[in-house]
């Protein structure tokens, strides 16, 4: 039996998710080989976060897949540009979508994790 292909999405807002996204990938891949599973993690967070769990084995795609939040500083966000991001993710919906379908029926994806990221849901 082929192994399971997991698709983790993640939101590329705050290192909160990033951090505990690699971690569970981490943990799926120290499961034993004969079960382990084949982890793509897509966020658009920096690839550097997810490091531990790319290590051993994760892929990681880097893909538009939820409307973060404009942070200048990390006490302060910004109304109007958080809004005109939220707008034009949302204006790109639907062909952000159908590149996520064609990218997870090229992998044979079985499941789909999400940690916040709208896309995943």
């Amino acid at each position: 039996m082929p192994p399971l292909t997991l698709a983790y999405y993640c939101s590329g807002h705050g290192y909160g998710h990033a951090t505990r996204v690699s971690a569970m990938a981490t943990h799926l891949l120290h499961i034993p080989e004969s079960n382990r599973p084949v982890v793509y993690i897509v966020s658009s967070a920096p690839k550097l976060v997810f490091a531990d769990s790319i290590s051993i084995g994760a892929h990681y795609r880097n893909a538009n897949i939820d409307p973060v939040i404009v942070q200048p500083l990390a006490y302060r966000v910004d109304r109007q540009q958080s809004l005109a991001v939220l707008k034009s993710f949302l204006d790109n919906k639907d062909a952000i979508l159908e590149t996520e379908i064609e990218w997870l029926t090229e992998i044979q994806a079985d499941c789909v994790l999400s940690d916040a990221a709208f896309i995943g849901w």
